[in-house]
């Protein structure tokens, strides 16, 4: 039963994400760059991928299973808010945007790859006496 309590911080962040899509105008941060949306589009979709990663760990699959899952969901997630934005005032569905989603959770596979994976090593056991 525990396991699936890891969903928690997927659908927290899956609501957090419709909230903040249902504002008629977009709360951006004035980081004295052009793209500052797109830097918003990529974290939270980041935080998307780190918290399905999560909810997945506890279930037995193929590495590549998880991958095209996480980037399958994160495309899914990305594009249904873009559509939702389409309806809400003030807001509209981008392509870019939805790009910087899919990235955003391509991030997330690859920071928890080269960052909390452990790969074999390439080095020679030593003898034990």
């Amino acid at each position: 039963m525990k396991k699936y309590f890891r969903v928690l911080p997927l659908i927290v962040v899956c609501l957090t994400n419709v909230l903040f899509s249902h504002q008629p105008s977009p709360i951006l941060m004035d980081l004295g760059f052009t793209f500052e949306d797109k830097l918003l589009h990529i974290s939270a979709f980041f935080v998307l991928g780190i918290a399905l990663l999560f909810a997945l760990s506890p279930f037995k699959m193929p590495k590549l299973y998880r991958i095209l899952i996480v980037i399958s969901f994160g495309a899914v997630w990305g594009l249904l808010d873009e559509v939702h934005q389409s309806f809400v005032p003030n807001r509209t569905a981008a392509l870019d945007d939805w790009i910087a989603d899919v990235i955003g959770v391509i991030l997330s596979l690859l920071f928890i790859r080269f960052f909390f994976t452990k790969e074999p090593s390439n080095e020679l056991p030593t003898p034990q006496n």
